[in-house]
């Protein structure tokens, strides 16, 4: 039954479940004791036996962007205390996810020039030393070109980095 719900799920957008959209509006959990007593509730296809719900925002920065929802057979299985308890654990899900994407920026800022995007020294000798093991694994011969402008820094030098930026 889990499966069918998750597949029916993948099909769905936020604007299909009430109760989604009532969480990223407000930016707090939405506890449902009984969902037969709730208006809103829509039960999906093949599924009717969700009876309690509870459902708490990931936020970063004050912005929802995610989700965790529980459902139980149970009417008023969930209380406050599970809505607090959830709401702390996604707020520490949000600042892992926030940690997580700031390392990953912080990783790229550190691989590649901040005007051109392109690697630097750091990111080509990474690069590199993937692509030569990955030649290396699958027996594939390796090409590597390198282009240089000569006397770049006179450039810088003459008419400054701002038209050796865009040079």
């Amino acid at each position: 039954l889990m499966v069918q719900k998750v597949e029916k799920m993948n099909r769905l957008t936020l604007n299909d479940v009430q109760t989604l959209r009532t969480i990223k509006r407000t930016g707090q959990p939405l506890f449902i004791p009984d969902v037969t007593l709730y208006p809103a509730w829509v039960t999906m296809e093949n599924e009717n036996l969700t009876r309690s719900f509870l459902g708490c925002p990931i936020k970063i920065k004050g912005r929802v962007v995610g989700f965790l929802t529980l459902d139980s057979i149970q009417p008023g299985f969930y209380n406050q205390e599970h809505v607090d308890r959830l709401q702390s654990f996604m707020d520490l899900a949000g600042t892992a996810i926030e940690n997580a994407n700031l390392q990953n920026e912080t990783r790229k800022m550190a691989i590649s020039d901040e005007l051109t995007g392109l690697f630097n020294r750091r990111g080509l000798m990474d690069l590199g030393r993937r692509e030569i093991d990955r030649a290396k694994r699958f027996h594939h011969p390796l090409s590597v070109a390198i282009f240089d402008i000569d006397n770049f820094k006179s450039i810088n030098d003459t008419y400054g980095h701002i038209a050796g930026d865009q040079l």
